[in-house]
Protein backbone atom coordinates (compact mmCIF):
# COMPACT_ATOMS: atom_id res chain seq x y z
CA UNK A 1 0.00 0.00 0.00
CA UNK A 2 2.96 2.45 0.62
CA UNK A 3 4.98 1.57 -2.06
CA UNK A 4 1.46 2.24 -4.35
CA UNK A 5 1.46 5.77 -2.72
CA UNK A 6 4.42 6.68 -3.59
CA UNK A 7 3.93 5.66 -7.40
CA UNK A 8 0.71 8.44 -6.99
CA UNK A 9 3.51 10.82 -5.69
CA UNK A 10 5.47 10.41 -8.07
CA UNK A 11 2.83 10.52 -11.18
CA UNK A 12 1.56 14.11 -10.27
CA UNK A 13 5.08 15.16 -9.50
CA UNK A 14 5.38 14.43 -13.40
CA UNK A 15 2.38 15.85 -14.82
CA UNK A 16 3.02 18.66 -12.79
CA UNK A 17 6.37 19.40 -14.36
CA UNK A 18 4.63 18.15 -17.91
CA UNK A 19 1.58 21.20 -17.08
CA UNK A 20 4.10 23.99 -16.50
CA UNK A 21 5.86 23.57 -20.17
CA UNK A 22 3.09 24.85 -22.60
CA UNK A 23 3.58 25.75 -25.87
CA UNK A 24 3.58 30.19 -25.23
CA UNK A 25 6.30 29.25 -22.84
CA UNK A 26 8.16 27.45 -26.10
CA UNK A 27 7.32 30.87 -28.46
CA UNK A 28 9.17 33.66 -26.25
CA UNK A 29 12.29 35.40 -27.69
CA UNK A 30 14.88 36.59 -25.75
CA UNK A 31 15.91 40.42 -26.50
CA UNK A 32 17.96 41.03 -29.24
CA UNK A 33 21.83 42.74 -28.54
CA UNK A 34 22.57 46.15 -28.95
CA UNK A 35 24.12 46.51 -32.31
CA UNK A 36 27.05 48.89 -32.25
CA UNK A 37 27.23 52.14 -33.00
CA UNK A 38 28.28 53.55 -36.71
CA UNK A 39 29.45 56.94 -36.99
CA UNK A 40 29.12 57.89 -40.90
CA UNK A 41 30.70 61.43 -42.24
CA UNK A 42 27.83 63.57 -44.49
CA UNK A 43 30.68 65.57 -46.90
CA UNK A 44 33.48 64.46 -48.27
CA UNK A 45 37.24 63.44 -47.16
CA UNK A 46 39.27 65.51 -47.93
CA UNK A 47 37.35 68.46 -46.70
CA UNK A 48 38.82 71.65 -48.57
CA UNK A 49 39.09 74.97 -46.99
CA UNK A 50 39.07 77.81 -48.21
CA UNK A 51 42.72 79.69 -47.79
CA UNK A 52 41.02 82.72 -45.81
CA UNK A 53 39.55 79.93 -43.36
CA UNK A 54 36.73 80.80 -40.54
CA UNK A 55 34.51 78.20 -39.07
CA UNK A 56 33.33 75.25 -40.39
CA UNK A 57 31.24 72.14 -39.69
CA UNK A 58 31.37 68.59 -40.28
CA UNK A 59 27.96 66.71 -39.98
CA UNK A 60 28.23 63.26 -39.13
CA UNK A 61 25.10 60.97 -38.86
CA UNK A 62 25.56 58.15 -36.17
CA UNK A 63 23.63 55.14 -36.55
CA UNK A 64 22.48 52.93 -33.47
CA UNK A 65 23.05 55.68 -31.34
CA UNK A 66 23.72 55.08 -27.01
CA UNK A 67 21.84 56.57 -25.16
CA UNK A 68 24.82 59.03 -22.99
CA UNK A 69 26.76 58.52 -26.50
CA UNK A 70 28.91 61.91 -27.11
CA UNK A 71 30.38 63.19 -30.00
CA UNK A 72 33.85 64.99 -29.39
CA UNK A 73 36.80 65.68 -31.56
CA UNK A 74 40.90 66.81 -31.47
CA UNK A 75 43.72 68.31 -33.89
CA UNK A 76 47.59 68.14 -33.70
CA UNK A 77 47.16 71.41 -36.27
CA UNK A 78 47.71 74.57 -34.35
CA UNK A 79 45.45 76.42 -37.17
CA UNK A 80 42.32 74.55 -35.80
CA UNK A 81 40.92 75.94 -33.19
CA UNK A 82 37.45 75.75 -30.96
CA UNK A 83 36.83 71.97 -32.19
CA UNK A 84 33.40 71.69 -30.37
CA UNK A 85 30.50 68.97 -30.39
CA UNK A 86 26.99 70.26 -32.01
CA UNK A 87 24.51 67.68 -31.91
CA UNK A 88 25.69 65.13 -34.73
CA UNK A 89 28.56 67.70 -36.19
CA UNK A 90 31.84 68.84 -35.47
CA UNK A 91 32.14 72.84 -35.22
CA UNK A 92 36.11 73.92 -36.13
CA UNK A 93 37.76 77.25 -36.41
CA UNK A 94 40.24 77.33 -39.26
CA UNK A 95 42.70 80.10 -39.28
CA UNK A 96 43.47 82.26 -42.31
CA UNK A 97 46.20 80.59 -44.67
CA UNK A 98 48.95 83.19 -45.44
CA UNK A 99 50.83 81.14 -47.60
CA UNK A 100 50.61 80.72 -50.92
CA UNK A 101 51.26 76.65 -50.54
CA UNK A 102 47.97 74.99 -49.35
CA UNK A 103 48.74 72.98 -45.84
CA UNK A 104 47.24 69.84 -44.47
CA UNK A 105 45.68 68.48 -41.06
CA UNK A 106 43.84 65.38 -39.60
CA UNK A 107 41.24 65.69 -36.85
CA UNK A 108 39.99 63.02 -35.36
CA UNK A 109 36.64 62.69 -34.17
CA UNK A 110 35.21 60.03 -31.56
CA UNK A 111 31.87 58.81 -30.53
CA UNK A 112 32.16 57.35 -26.92
CA UNK A 113 29.06 55.28 -25.25
CA UNK A 114 29.82 53.75 -22.23
CA UNK A 115 33.74 52.20 -21.95
CA UNK A 116 33.95 51.97 -25.90
CA UNK A 117 34.38 54.16 -28.35
CA UNK A 118 34.14 54.72 -32.53
CA UNK A 119 36.36 57.39 -34.27
CA UNK A 120 36.70 58.84 -38.06
CA UNK A 121 39.62 60.36 -39.48
CA UNK A 122 38.67 63.51 -41.13
CA UNK A 123 41.57 64.78 -43.63
CA UNK A 124 41.62 68.63 -43.93
CA UNK A 125 43.17 70.86 -46.42
CA UNK A 126 43.48 74.19 -47.12
CA UNK A 127 44.15 75.98 -50.39
CA UNK A 128 46.62 78.64 -50.37
CA UNK A 129 46.85 82.45 -50.72
CA UNK A 130 46.00 82.70 -54.99
CA UNK A 131 49.03 83.93 -56.59
CA UNK A 132 49.05 87.68 -58.11
CA UNK A 133 48.39 87.81 -61.58
CA UNK A 134 48.64 91.04 -64.32
CA UNK A 135 46.13 91.50 -66.68
CA UNK A 136 46.88 94.49 -69.10
CA UNK A 137 44.39 97.47 -69.60
CA UNK A 138 44.81 98.19 -72.64
CA UNK A 139 45.02 96.63 -76.62
CA UNK A 140 48.27 94.85 -78.11
CA UNK A 141 50.51 95.58 -79.23
CA UNK A 142 50.36 99.51 -77.72
CA UNK A 143 51.07 101.68 -80.80
CA UNK A 144 53.14 105.07 -80.32
CA UNK A 145 52.80 107.89 -82.45
CA UNK A 146 56.26 108.64 -84.14
CA UNK A 147 57.11 111.87 -82.41
CA UNK A 148 56.97 109.86 -79.07
CA UNK A 149 56.72 110.83 -76.00
CA UNK A 150 55.65 109.37 -72.17
CA UNK A 151 52.75 106.40 -72.41
CA UNK A 152 50.63 105.40 -69.56
CA UNK A 153 50.87 101.49 -69.72
CA UNK A 154 47.52 100.87 -67.09
CA UNK A 155 47.64 97.20 -65.35
CA UNK A 156 45.49 95.46 -63.18
CA UNK A 157 46.89 93.05 -60.56
CA UNK A 158 44.36 90.69 -59.16
CA UNK A 159 44.89 89.59 -55.64
CA UNK A 160 47.40 91.81 -55.45
CA UNK A 161 49.73 91.91 -51.93
CA UNK A 162 50.72 94.71 -50.06
CA UNK A 163 54.36 94.52 -50.91
CA UNK A 164 54.35 93.94 -54.23
CA UNK A 165 55.89 96.28 -56.75
CA UNK A 166 55.54 96.30 -60.32
CA UNK A 167 58.38 97.10 -63.11
CA UNK A 168 59.05 96.61 -66.58
CA UNK A 169 62.19 95.91 -68.85
CA UNK A 170 62.18 96.51 -72.71
CA UNK A 171 64.96 95.39 -75.40
CA UNK A 172 65.58 98.52 -77.03
CA UNK A 173 67.38 101.75 -76.05
CA UNK A 174 64.80 104.03 -77.51
CA UNK A 175 62.61 104.18 -74.75
CA UNK A 176 62.85 104.04 -70.82
CA UNK A 177 60.54 102.54 -68.16
CA UNK A 178 59.05 104.31 -64.76
CA UNK A 179 56.69 103.65 -62.22
CA UNK A 180 53.77 106.21 -62.07
CA UNK A 181 54.00 109.74 -59.45
CA UNK A 182 51.08 108.10 -57.49
CA UNK A 183 49.31 104.90 -59.06
CA UNK A 184 51.39 101.77 -58.41
CA UNK A 185 49.13 99.30 -61.46
CA UNK A 186 50.83 101.85 -64.04
CA UNK A 187 54.14 102.23 -65.98
CA UNK A 188 55.17 105.20 -67.72
CA UNK A 189 57.23 104.63 -71.13
CA UNK A 190 59.22 107.30 -72.25
CA UNK A 191 59.77 106.72 -76.64
CA UNK A 192 62.03 109.10 -78.20
CA UNK A 193 60.98 110.35 -81.37
CA UNK A 194 61.61 107.93 -84.49
CA UNK A 195 63.93 109.12 -86.65
CA UNK A 196 63.30 106.23 -89.19
CA UNK A 197 61.29 105.84 -92.14
CA UNK A 198 59.51 102.54 -90.63
CA UNK A 199 57.59 101.31 -87.84
CA UNK A 200 59.67 100.27 -84.47
CA UNK A 201 59.21 97.16 -82.19
CA UNK A 202 60.07 96.99 -78.24
CA UNK A 203 59.14 94.01 -76.16
CA UNK A 204 58.89 94.82 -72.91
CA UNK A 205 58.73 92.65 -69.88
CA UNK A 206 56.18 93.36 -66.91
CA UNK A 207 56.90 91.94 -64.09
CA UNK A 208 55.09 92.03 -60.61
CA UNK A 209 57.19 90.97 -57.33
CA UNK A 210 55.76 89.87 -54.04
CA UNK A 211 57.26 88.29 -51.32
CA UNK A 212 57.38 84.51 -52.74
CA UNK A 213 57.80 85.45 -55.99
CA UNK A 214 57.24 87.11 -59.59
CA UNK A 215 54.48 86.99 -62.10
CA UNK A 216 55.63 87.83 -66.01
CA UNK A 217 53.20 89.78 -68.26
CA UNK A 218 54.54 90.48 -71.71
CA UNK A 219 53.91 93.87 -73.85
CA UNK A 220 54.48 94.40 -77.06
CA UNK A 221 54.89 98.58 -78.55
CA UNK A 222 55.31 99.78 -81.97
CA UNK A 223 56.33 102.88 -82.63
CA UNK A 224 54.92 104.54 -86.19
CA UNK A 225 57.49 105.23 -88.66
CA UNK A 226 58.44 109.31 -89.31
CA UNK A 227 55.90 110.18 -91.53
CA UNK A 228 57.42 113.46 -93.80
CA UNK A 229 56.61 116.92 -93.09
CA UNK A 230 56.40 117.70 -96.98
CA UNK A 231 56.47 115.90 -99.99
CA UNK A 232 58.35 116.93 -103.15
CA UNK A 233 57.72 116.42 -106.28
CA UNK A 234 59.43 117.85 -109.02
CA UNK A 235 57.35 118.06 -112.29
CA UNK A 236 59.49 119.67 -114.65
CA UNK A 237 62.85 121.15 -115.06
CA UNK A 238 63.73 124.62 -118.12
CA UNK A 239 66.44 126.19 -118.91
CA UNK A 240 65.78 128.70 -116.66
CA UNK A 241 63.53 127.12 -113.66
CA UNK A 242 61.64 124.31 -112.22
CA UNK A 243 57.96 123.53 -111.19
CA UNK A 244 57.38 121.01 -108.47
CA UNK A 245 54.41 119.80 -106.07
CA UNK A 246 54.25 120.55 -102.21
CA UNK A 247 52.06 118.59 -100.35
CA UNK A 248 52.30 118.88 -96.38
CA UNK A 249 51.33 116.38 -94.22
CA UNK A 250 49.51 119.34 -92.23
CA UNK A 251 47.20 121.05 -94.65
CA UNK A 252 47.46 124.02 -91.89
CA UNK A 253 50.78 124.16 -91.47
CA UNK A 254 52.29 127.47 -93.02
CA UNK A 255 55.85 126.86 -94.92
CA UNK A 256 58.57 128.82 -97.34
CA UNK A 257 59.48 126.75 -100.94
CA UNK A 258 62.06 127.99 -102.86
CA UNK A 259 64.85 126.95 -104.88
CA UNK A 260 68.91 127.20 -104.37
CA UNK A 261 71.81 126.13 -105.87
CA UNK A 262 72.73 122.69 -104.60
CA UNK A 263 76.61 123.92 -103.18
CA UNK A 264 74.68 126.53 -100.96
CA UNK A 265 73.14 124.36 -98.84
CA UNK A 266 75.73 121.26 -99.15
CA UNK A 267 78.48 123.53 -97.83
CA UNK A 268 76.84 124.64 -94.46
CA UNK A 269 78.06 122.59 -91.67
CA UNK A 270 74.12 121.65 -90.90
CA UNK A 271 70.62 121.87 -92.53
CA UNK A 272 69.69 123.51 -88.90
CA UNK A 273 72.42 126.12 -89.74
CA UNK A 274 71.31 126.84 -93.21
CA UNK A 275 67.54 127.34 -92.12
CA UNK A 276 68.76 130.08 -89.66
CA UNK A 277 70.68 132.12 -92.15
CA UNK A 278 67.81 131.28 -94.30
CA UNK A 279 65.38 132.92 -91.58
CA UNK A 280 68.06 136.09 -91.42
CA UNK A 281 67.94 136.21 -95.29
CA UNK A 282 64.11 136.84 -95.19
CA UNK A 283 64.08 139.19 -92.70
CA UNK A 284 67.21 141.30 -94.69
CA UNK A 285 64.22 140.89 -97.37
CA UNK A 286 62.04 142.58 -95.34
CA UNK A 287 64.12 145.68 -94.46
CA UNK A 288 65.44 146.55 -98.30
CA UNK A 289 61.84 146.53 -99.52
CA UNK A 290 60.37 147.93 -96.38
CA UNK A 291 57.76 145.53 -95.68
CA UNK A 292 56.72 143.19 -92.31
CA UNK A 293 57.89 139.95 -92.44
CA UNK A 294 54.23 138.35 -92.59
CA UNK A 295 54.14 140.21 -95.92
CA UNK A 296 57.84 138.59 -96.96
CA UNK A 297 56.06 134.94 -95.81
CA UNK A 298 53.57 136.03 -97.78
CA UNK A 299 55.62 136.33 -100.87
CA UNK A 300 57.65 133.05 -100.35
CA UNK A 301 55.57 131.07 -98.53
CA UNK A 302 51.68 128.92 -98.51
CA UNK A 303 49.71 126.60 -96.61
CA UNK A 304 48.18 123.34 -98.17
CA UNK A 305 49.01 121.54 -101.85
CA UNK A 306 50.48 123.94 -104.29
CA UNK A 307 52.27 123.85 -107.46
CA UNK A 308 55.06 125.89 -107.60
CA UNK A 309 56.73 127.72 -110.35
CA UNK A 310 60.27 129.19 -110.56
CA UNK A 311 61.98 130.93 -113.16
CA UNK A 312 65.17 132.86 -111.85
CA UNK A 313 67.80 130.19 -112.00
CA UNK A 314 70.53 130.02 -114.76
CA UNK A 315 70.47 127.32 -116.99
CA UNK A 316 72.43 124.03 -116.55
CA UNK A 317 72.34 124.32 -112.58
CA UNK A 318 72.58 121.88 -109.88
CA UNK A 319 69.99 123.09 -107.85
CA UNK A 320 67.62 121.89 -104.71
CA UNK A 321 64.06 122.83 -104.66
CA UNK A 322 63.50 122.94 -100.79
CA UNK A 323 60.63 123.58 -97.83
CA UNK A 324 60.35 123.91 -94.14
CA UNK A 325 57.71 124.65 -92.26
CA UNK A 326 57.44 127.68 -89.91
CA UNK A 327 55.23 129.84 -87.71
CA UNK A 328 53.40 132.41 -89.35
CA UNK A 329 54.63 135.20 -87.14
CA UNK A 330 56.12 139.07 -87.12
CA UNK A 331 59.34 136.71 -85.69
CA UNK A 332 59.30 133.35 -87.58
CA UNK A 333 60.31 130.50 -85.76
CA UNK A 334 61.18 126.55 -87.77
CA UNK A 335 58.60 123.72 -86.80
CA UNK A 336 60.54 121.12 -89.43
CA UNK A 337 63.40 120.10 -90.70
CA UNK A 338 64.33 120.88 -94.14
CA UNK A 339 62.86 119.23 -96.68
CA UNK A 340 64.79 119.41 -100.48
CA UNK A 341 64.93 117.64 -103.94
CA UNK A 342 67.55 117.78 -106.27
CA UNK A 343 66.99 119.06 -109.75
CA UNK A 344 69.44 120.20 -112.88
CA UNK A 345 68.05 122.92 -115.06
CA UNK A 346 67.96 122.68 -118.53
Amino acid sequence: MLKFAKMWVILFAILGVMAGCSDDDDNVTPPAPQEKPVLKPSFENPFKVNAEGGEITLAFTVENPVKGGELKASSAAGWILELRAENESIVATILANTAYMERQATIEVEYAYGQEKISQVVDLIQAGLSKPEITAGFEMPVMVEAEGGDVELKFTIKNEVAVGELSATADVDWLTIKPHATDPQILVASVVPNGTQNDRQAKLTVVYKYEAGQVKLPVELVQKKTEPHFTIEILETTADGVRARVTPRDPEMFYVASAVEKNTIDGYESEERYLEDELKYLRQMADIFGETMLQVLDSVGARGTQEIEITTIPSQMECYFFVYGVTYEDNPKVLTPLYKEAFTTK
